[in-house]
């Protein structure tokens, strides 16, 4: 049993993953200029404190992204300058996944983002805004999603596997709720017959072994939980949450890691559950290092 926690209050403005980009070649200098405007954007988000004024600035952001990702091009640009922001392609390269959040002196947080997909027989792309809808979806572990209704996130990793014609992309997301609690969720992306992307499906097992379209787990924002994607393992591995004393349960800000493992591995289109996973087999995991995660910054 991990220790009680202790709260503090933070704020945690923006959230980057360190993500490996596709082969580069030189791009228009339009594109640059737009990543330095967005560059400034975030930065003035930063420094202010009305909520108002936040949203504004990034409405500008969203615009921007909004038509720049139309461009061919700008699928193969890095934006790695853009520290606020996570980067992420699909293993096989149709389409990336831009993510970042905007965090409140409340503590609440907002999530933005947009799917880019990339057609290389046409040269075309697809953009698709993300909506985050999180904090009005009822039943989220059992709903199916689009892009205009979306369980917000901050994606850090894509696993693609096939079943039958379709393919599916399982997602792991870092979620900050508020000053208590953080969640971690397992969701799935595929795209329907007409190219719409759909977020959710009934093929992850979770504990009581029943099918779930995406899994969340919420723990205390004090501790951290590693949720990563074993590619030794070929499974997903994550801490097991409890709460710190029994008459804590279903009080989440009191939950954390016992120090074993739990695991989903794919078999016959679907993610099977592995309770008390023996990890040691594999040396990525048994560091325990999913990726690192950002500073929660006092006020």
């Amino acid at each position: 049993m991990f220790a009680t926690f202790i709260r503090a209050q933070f704020i945690g403005f923006f959230f980057f993953v360190a993500l490996p980009s596709i082969a580069q070649q030189p791009l228009s200098g339009n594109l640059k200029d737009t990543e330095d405007s967005i560059k400034v954007w975030f930065k003035q988000i930063t420094q202010i404190n009305d909520e108002q004024g936040k949203l504004l600035i990034n409405n500008k952001i969203v615009d921007k992204f909004n038509t720049v990702l139309k461009e061919s091009a700008s699928f193969a640009y890095p934006f790695d300058s853009l520290r606020f922001i996570g980067r992420l392609y699909a293993p096989n390269h149709t389409f990336r996944l831009i993510t970042w959040n905007v965090a409140f002196t409340d503590g609440s947080q907002k999530y933005f983002g947009f799917i880019q997909m990339f057609n290389a027989s046409t040269n075309e792309v697809k953009v698709f805004k993300l909506i985050d809808k999180s904090g009005e979806i009822v039943n989220p572990e059992n709903s199916v999603l689009s892009a205009g209704k979306w369980y917000g996130g901050l994606y850090y990793k894509i696993v693609e596997n096939k079943v039958d014609n379709r393919i599916y992309y399982t997602l792991l997301a870092l979620h900050f709720h508020d000053f208590f609690t953080t969640r971690k969720v397992i969701d799935v992306l595929f795209f329907d017959n007409w190219g719409n992307p759909v977020f959710g499906a009934p093929i992850i097992q979770s504990e009581k072994l029943k099918a779930k379209h995406r899994l969340i787990f919420e723990y205390s924002a004090q501790v951290t939980m590693n949720l990563t994607y074993d590619e030794k393992l070929k499974t997903i591995v994550f801490d097991h949450l409890v709460p710190s004393d029994p008459q804590y349960t279903g009080m989440f800000s009191y939950y954390g890691p016992d120090m074993s493992f739990d695991g989903l591995t794919f078999k016959n289109g679907r993610w099977i559950w592995n309770s008390n996973l023996d990890v040691r087999r594999s040396s990525e995991s048994t560091k325990r290092q999913s990726r690192p995660h950002p500073p929660k910054l006092s006020r």
